[in-house]
């Protein structure tokens, strides 16, 4: 009896250590995310902001920043309850919860970090369940990472059977645009598609199949990579054949919305 007594404390004491432990090792992300909405409260737009990481800050800028603020009313912001927080790899973590706002207004939020110089900063910020709502590891959202891979290959299979870049340049966040310059430079990334007169209208009826879990690297990007298994005809003898589409997706978090950072395919 006194054997499994000892046993039942010897396993109490290490589940609250890990407790313990858990809570210690991430204590530092919910008083970042308070603090952050604190400075936005007191109108400290500018501090809150360099309270952001450095991809973050090159691609949204102070104006853009105030105005994501505008949108979702984050100066009437009162009270934070985070029931979920995780820490990966050491350099990057995921906060979640909600914030009631001074109207009583309860919203979900995901905060993803990323640590530079020995110090959290916000890379990203979910509210509300919009496109932006997913998370890394375990808790990601895969029926929104299918809905966001889909869509932008969609755009990808329209603009390879026309030729025309346009509608995958114009869902790109500002970074991709200015890294593009242009539709045509994505067209002369994938000249060998239309070289081939491959048509993918095929893939919009298909699912991905990820090569490895989708999540959000140090950065605060959002990368996806798989492969879609497509019927396209062989333009050499017009037969149907099966082919294998790969895909290397990155989405950056702007305005209130993931959109592509970068695309990599190949057949």
């Amino acid at each position: 009896m006194k054997k499994i007594i000892l046993i039942i404390v010897i396993i109490v004491l290490l589940i609250g250590s890990i407790v313990f432990f858990v809570f210690y090792s991430t204590r530092k992300l919910p008083n970042s995310a308070d603090d952050f909405l604190t400075l936005i409260k007191n109108n400290q737009y500018g501090e809150a902001y360099r309270k952001t990481s450095k991809l973050f800050q090159s691609h949204a800028s102070l104006d853009q920043f105030g105005s994501f603020i505008s949108q979702y009313k984050l100066g009437e912001y009162q009270s934070s309850l985070w029931n979920s927080r995780k820490i990966s790899g050491g350099n990057t973590g995921t906060l979640s919860g909600s914030i009631t706002l001074t109207d009583h207004t309860v919203m979900p939020v995901q905060i993803n970090f990323v640590k530079e110089e020995n110090d959290w900063k916000i890379a990203s910020i979910n509210i509300n369940g919009n496109a932006g709502d997913i998370s890394q590891g375990g808790n990601t959202n895969q029926a929104q990472i299918n809905n966001l891979v889909n869509k932008t290959m969609g755009l990808f299979s329209d603009d390879v059977n026309s030729q025309d870049f346009t509608k995958l340049y114009d869902s790109g966040a500002t970074a991709f645009k200015e890294q593009m310059a242009s539709q045509d430079t994505i067209k002369k990334q994938f000249q060998s598609f239309i070289d081939l007169k491959v048509d993918l209208s095929d893939l919009k009826n298909q699912q991905p199949v990820f090569s490895e879990q989708p999540g959000i690297n140090k950065d605060g990007l959002l990368v996806a990579q798989g492969q879609y298994t497509i019927s396209v005809k062989d333009p050499t003898d017009g037969k149907i054949k099966q082919g294998i589409l790969k895909f290397n997706l990155k989405y950056f978090f702007e305005a209130g919305n993931w959109k592509l950072f970068g695309i990599g395919a190949e057949l």
